[in-house]
């Protein structure tokens, strides 16, 4: 509830919002395309055989519309002409224009063959694709992805915007459309199309004497508010950011339990001091103070933190303390002797996560999609340490299961990362004795890909048995 108060104080909401429709029912029929005519011109190109995601290499167009430049890349062999896509262009309003210059100095928009069944994919803020020939309305669609990944970088919502976009949705209480619902980078993305045909829409009063765009931010005054302050229209003060981290500790006395420090000092307020840090478990407030040293039995703890700014204005991160029994103490990394998985991604593939190098990772887009791995032979084991890619900005989420003979499995673990580091978080399970350990990916916070960069599996190695 504490969430759902302030994304009111930021968007200032006019009228409760009304729940008989989703906002794509009420507002995608008002497009016109032609009422949007932005000046689009190729000023050079064409350039060919030039590099392009995924190996494969095109023809470059170089392009301006107004005051942003970005560039066109069209695969080899796709017969759509430049024309094609200069016509749906100019249909852009200016704000996602820039989404085309943001994404440039990596791959640009690029029109492909096909993109694995789908009809466009965004890369953050490193390129647009779009199977050929291309739309308006996808494009609608993954500029809100670059924009909102760009606010990423640049903090201009003084927060992090998957929890700040997570909590609007919550406030708002309407659904955008099917696509948006219950992931929030979906739901930005859908969000910045219904933004974009509202601008388009005009002065036109539509709604009685309201028009679209008044109609949108009286439906949706949360969303309104935070997505004004991602493309840059600030909101005019600034919410606290809580901040914490995942600990992982040994109960090396065996006594029951572990007096440990919580740390809230990378929390931050922008323009003013944070006054107040609480922390609960569950309905229990456990502690208080920036870093507080609490006692904490053996077992897994969700734990809430919530700082209060000089405003009155809240922010809640959770995160997750592991104490182990005194027996974890002999544990570590038991060596992975072969892998597998169900699918991968050009460039990102499965043995990316036992390399050692953050900067690759194993990625592949779906629910369910898993990546598994064999100890050579029956080991006892403890937890799996994962490092997802952009794990400070998303939320995983994800089971494990073992197994002895890789037919039969049994869940140990069904959780979610804790959207604070992208380092290594252990997920830690009641001890079991098992050869083969799957990681079972169900999509992240913002879309339907599942990244890990690092995997280790921890227990104790020689004989087996449960200790």
């Amino acid at each position: 509830m504490k969430r759902i108060i302030i994304m009111v104080v930021l968007a200032h909401a006019l009228v409760a919002p009304v729940k008989a429709a989703s906002l794509s029912q009420i507002f995608w029929g008002l497009w016109v395309s032609d009422n949007s005519s932005s000046e689009v011109e190729i000023v050079s190109g064409p350039l060919a055989d030039v590099g392009m995601q995924w190996n494969e290499s095109g023809t470059q167009w170089d392009l301006k519309s107004g005051q942003y430049h970005f560039k066109v890349l069209i695969e080899n062999g796709v017969a759509t002409d430049i024309s094609e896509v200069v016509n749906y262009l100019r249909h852009l309003p200016p704000v996602c224009i820039k989404a085309l210059e943001d994404v440039t100095p990596q791959w640009g928009l690029e029109i492909r063959d096909r993109l694995g069944g789908g009809s466009a994919g965004c890369a953050g803020r490193s390129g647009i694709s779009l199977a050929a020939p291309g739309s308006t309305m996808c494009l609608l669609h993954e500029s809100g992805h670059v924009l909102v990944n760009v606010a990423m970088e640049t903090g201009v919502t003084g927060g992090k915007p998957s929890k700040q976009w997570a909590a609007a949705m919550v406030a708002d209480d309407i659904s955008i459309s099917g696509y948006g619902d219950g992931r929030w980078g979906e739901d930005v993305a859908e969000f910045c199309r219904t933004y974009a045909i509202c601008l388009v829409a005009g002065s036109t009063p539509r709604f009685e004497d309201r028009t679209a765009m008044e109609e949108l931010q009286r439906l949706s005054p949360q969303r309104f508010a935070l997505w004004k302050a991602i493309i840059n229209e600030p909101l005019g003060y600034w919410p606290p950011v809580a901040a914490s981290s995942n600990q992982v500790v040994i109960d090396t006395n065996d006594n029951g339990s572990v007096t440990i420090s919580l740390d809230g000092s990378g929390s931050t307020d922008r323009d003013g001091t944070i006054t107040s840090y609480i922390w609960h478990e569950g309905d229990n407030q456990i502690a208080s103070g920036v870093t507080p040293s609490v006692d904490l039995a053996v077992g897994v703890h969700d734990i809430e933190l919530t700082v209060m700014d000089n405003d009155g204005v809240t922010d809640i991160c959770t995160f997750i303390v592991t104490v182990n029994d005194a027996s974890f103490a002999n544990d570590t990394t038991l060596a992975v002797s072969a892998f597998t998985a169900s699918a991968d991604t050009a460039g990102c593939l499965p043995e990316y996560t036992l390399d050692n190098d953050p900067g690759t990772r194993w990625s592949v887009n779906g629910d369910g999609h898993w990546i598994q791995y064999d100890l050579g032979k029956s080991m006892t084991v403890s937890s799996v340490k994962v490092a997802w890619y952009s794990g400070n900005t998303r939320t995983y989420s994800f089971d494990i299961e073992v197994s002895d003979d890789s037919n039969t499995w049994s869940q140990v673990y069904s959780g979610h990362s804790s959207e604070s580091t992208v380092e290594q978080e252990a997920y830690s399970f009641d001890r079991v004795v098992a050869r083969y350990v799957k990681l079972i990916g169900h999509g992240n916070s913002m879309n339907g890909w599942n990244n890990i960069t690092e995997l280790d599996i921890w227990g104790v190695k020689g004989d087996i048995g449960v200790r």
